[in-house]
């Protein structure tokens, strides 16, 4: 029996556990290690169990070692708990020697052995990593073209450019941010601030009261819009236009206008909130503007 295995159960089953696996591979190292290509397959299956691969998948994978009969191989027919096969030597200094350059001379040959197979599934680790990292970055790319895409020719409006944003930046994924940039037309730090205001009226417009409260949803600097004010009864007294909202509501009150309410529509430009204006005026005559047009 090799030394250092609990009898049939280590024996017949030297995978139970990544644990498990890292002892065997030492000990089997020390006394011998199995080819390049099977050590290559023993260090996947490592690396599988480490990284929770069966997780990604979305079923428990099989850590099965097979073709390893350089360890715990059986002889002929008879059963892995017979006796082991050979050690092979030649394979294991390999590994120490590739990884010579780390001063591993200086140690016992035993733990020279241990550092350098450590290291050796280490960088097999590593790559994975980097493959599942790119991987990742590859799906948000393709993600965020998607929504850029689909945000240019107006399949996704505002809001739901704003709830796509949401819904990635809850992710908390590295490089979304600079990823976003590159894809969408609206940059990552202009979504914050619009997903903050989003219309909270019908047909996309803005409601609410006057004085706004704090944090309550109005059009942010910089977006067109017409609006219409209202009086105590209800009526509407005013209507005009602007691309600075909050700042133009404070301009009124100052100014001795008496309202208590407000609605705001938003408008592709100045132009265009020009014209809505001009249309409104004529249809409500305002007690408080100076005309009936602009």
């Amino acid at each position: 029996m090799v030394s250092g295995l609990d009898g049939r159960r280590d024996a017949c089953d030297p995978l139970a556990s990544e644990v498990g696996q890292l002892r065997h591979v030492r000990r089997a190292l020390t006394l011998g290690a199995p080819s390049d290509q099977e050590l290559s397959q023993l260090g996947v299956g490592i690396v599988e169990g480490l990284l929770g691969a069966g997780a990604l998948l979305g079923s428990r994978l099989n850590l099965q070692v097979e073709g390893i009969e350089g360890v715990h191989g059986p002889h002929g027919d008879t059963r892995c708990h017979d006796r082991a096969t050979r050690p092979r030597y030649g394979v294991a200094n390999r590994v120490r020697e590739r990884y010579s350059h780390l001063m591993l001379e200086d140690l016992p040959e035993d733990l020279a052995t241990s550092m350098a197979a450590t290291f050796q599934h280490i960088d097999l680790i590593q790559a994975k990593e980097d493959r599942l990292a790119d991987a990742r970055r590859d799906a948000l790319h393709q993600l965020l073209h998607r929504v850029g895409s689909d945000y240019n020719t107006g399949r996704l409006d505002l809001r739901g450019l704003c709830a796509a944003f949401t819904a990635l930046r809850a992710q908390n994924l590295r490089g979304a941010m600079h990823a976003w940039d590159g894809a969408v037309s609206l940059s990552w730090k202009r979504v914050i601030q619009l997903s903050k205001q989003l219309p909270n009226g019908p047909e996309g417009s803005w409601l609410g009261e006057y004085p706004i409260p704090a944090g309550a949803p109005r059009p942010i600097s910089g977006m067109a819009v017409v609006y219409v004010l209202f009086d105590g009864a209800n009526e509407p007294c005013y209507v005009g236009s602007t691309d600075k909202f909050s700042a133009r509501m404070n301009v009124h009150a100052k100014g001795g206008k008496q309202f208590v309410r407000w609605q705001a529509h938003p408008c592709d430009d100045r132009d265009h909130a020009y014209r809505l204006e001009d249309r409104l005026l004529k249809k409500h005559k305002p007690y408080l503007n100076q005309k009936a047009g602009r």
